[in-house]
């Protein structure tokens, strides 16, 4: 095949897997505005705080046990489909899949048990106690989805998977709905409208699930299981970087709580989640499963680097600019009570350049199997940014947030993109580029604008 033919090919499943991916990723985010303005408009600011507590505790324990090994097993999945290994393709999917519902049964049952000692040691009351309950069912519902979901996004499913965030969402949403009009809303019912969400999602989605399986039928699965190798060789890396990454980020509501206030954790929580959402807008669904496929092709991968790096930051900063002038305004008419989180959100917007500037570089390194490298960079940052946290918190308050989120993810990107071209892997990315337009951007937004045409003419 072709130069040109196989650029096109990849362009295209990028393009079309974003465009549907980022539609329904738009509709997810309006959603998800519904059941904010249920939350935020039923719960008080210590209320908004203590649900965040209890959503950073999850996410701590869920990377631990939900997100280990989900980078290099989906890799390897992913590059045996490539290599039309198909049968070793199969056996690392159920090998996987049984693994990841036996690691969400764990924290469930552990937290079933330990919720009244985590509410004393934290002095909440009888409450606390049943919401953290609640909350431990998370863990098996969230397996479900994203067990149905690593089976979608492996065999190309764009179009199906694209709208399954959104649905889950929609089914939340008639759930806090029904609370809210028909009852309350309490941290309570908001645990509760998240399983409901979870559940109902894989049941609408299970007859995609069986087509998806479709290819595997007739193929048996390779003798012996696969994944205890990639474990001890290269995929040991990831269980302490699963636990390690963006782990002082998620211990910092406890960190404010501890220096500033339950308060504070809701303020920092408004403005986290809609610099979460503007992030989300960023096309960075598919290159997971598409850089892996193109490993063995330099001029491909140096290619994805440049230019991606480069459209990342320029629609970052068009985000930017639109969040500017946007955000505000929602918050004043819908949200006045959180107001007070505005200037904390302004500064964290310069956060969003960066995070898409270090993107193509963490696809790269993941594609590579640079596990090693990527587990030692997590040590670094999550105590640079504990350090950070721990030097400005009490120095200048919630503005210290801010700024340990800016230098962290900097410094982050600095050097990544100093190991990616130190080993080879692509040449260096010149921030002049980033200020050029050169024939290979003219031909590529020409491409793109031609096949965004094809698809509004001959939709799918």
């Amino acid at each position: 095949m072709s130069a040109d033919k196989e650029k096109f090919l990849f362009r295209k499943a990028f393009v079309r897997g974003e465009l549907h991916m980022g539609f329904w990723s738009f509709a997810k985010k309006g959603t998800g505005a519904l059941d904010s303005f249920f939350i935020l408009s039923s719960l008080s600011l210590y209320q908004f705080g203590v649900y965040q507590l209890l959503l950073s505790l999850y996410a701590i324990l869920s990377d631990f046990f939900h997100d280990v090994f989900s980078e290099v097993i989906t890799n390897d999945i992913a590059r045996f489909i490539g290599e039309g290994r198909e049968d070793k393709a199969k056996r690392l999917f159920y090998d996987y899949a049984a693994f990841r519902l036996g690691m969400a049964v764990i924290p469930c049952i552990a937290i079933l048990f330990l919720a009244p000692v985590i509410g004393r040691a934290y002095g909440y009351g009888a409450d606390f106690i049943s919401f953290v309950r609640l909350m431990s069912f998370l863990f098996v519902a969230d397996a479900a989805v994203l067990i149905a979901t690593l089976l979608l996004k492996l065999r190309l499913q764009f179009a199906i998977l694209a709208p399954r965030a959104t649905a889950q969402k929609f089914i939340q949403f008639v759930a806090l709905a029904s609370f809210y009009f028909f009852s309350h809303i309490t941290i309570r019912e908001i645990f509760l409208a998240q399983i409901i969400g979870a559940l109902g999602v894989v049941a609408v989605m299970l007859p995609s699930l069986v087509r998806s399986v479709a290819p595997w039928r007739g193929i048996a699965p390779s003798r012996g299981l696969l994944m205890p190798g990639i474990v001890r060789g290269y995929g040991k890396w990831a269980l302490p970087q699963s636990f390690l990454t963006d782990f002082t980020g998620k211990i910092r509501p406890w960190l404010i709580k501890l220096f500033l206030g339950t308060e504070v954790v809701g303020l920092f929580g408004v403005a986290n989640t809609f610099i979460s959402a503007i992030k989300d807008l960023l096309p960075i669904r598919t290159p997971g499963i598409l850089v892996p496929r193109k490993t063995d092709d330099p001029v491909a991968i140096a290619r994805f680097y440049r230019y991606g790096t480069k459209y990342y930051v320029w629609l970052a900063l068009a985000l930017v600019l639109a969040a500017a002038g946007g955000v505000p305004v929602v918050v004043y008419l819908l949200f006045p009570k959180f107001a007070s989180a505005l200037p904390l959100f302004y500064l964290l917007l310069v956060s969003i350049p960066l995070f898409a500037f270090t993107k193509p570089a963490s696809f790269l390194l993941v594609a590579f199997r640079r596990q090693e490298f990527l587990f030692w960079q997590a040590v670094f940052q999550s105590a640079l940014a504990f350090i950070l946290l721990m030097a400005f918190l009490p120095a200048v308050g919630a503005t210290g947030l801010a700024y340990a989120e800016i230098i962290s993810i900097a410094v982050s990107g600095f050097l990544r993109q100093r190991h990616i071209v130190s080993q080879g892997l692509a040449p260096r990315f010149h921030m002049r580029a980033l200020f050029a337009l050169d024939a290979e951007d003219r031909a590529n937004l020409a491409s793109m604008k031609s096949y965004l045409w094809s698809l509004a003419i001959r939709p799918g």
